[in-house]
């Protein structure tokens, strides 16, 4: 995605092998972390992460992590360009 806004807010991120505990996290939540993880803010750059966590996020209806994600898809960054759903 473009520029994503950079929360001030300090997040630990839920462990990637406890897909349970993220998806407890609000879509908000889940869409930061997506954030976060695309940039590196806090923490490595990590696109597969930031695809899982806006993927989460998405599926829940949040608009900001769609764009993230659909930009993601376009820019095949941590997805496969032609990967389907």
């Amino acid at each position: 995605p473009g520029a994503l806004s950079q929360s001030s807010q300090s997040q630990q991120p839920a462990s990637s092998s406890s897909s349970s505990s993220s998806n407890t996290l609000s879509a908000d939540a889940q869409n930061k972390l997506g954030e976060r993880y695309y940039t590196g803010d806090g923490m490595a750059k990590d696109y597969a992460q930031a695809v899982h966590y806006f993927r989460l996020a998405a599926e829940r209806g949040h608009a900001d992590a769609q764009w993230a994600l659909g930009n993601m898809y376009r820019n095949g960054e941590g997805i496969n360009k032609n990967e389907m759903t």
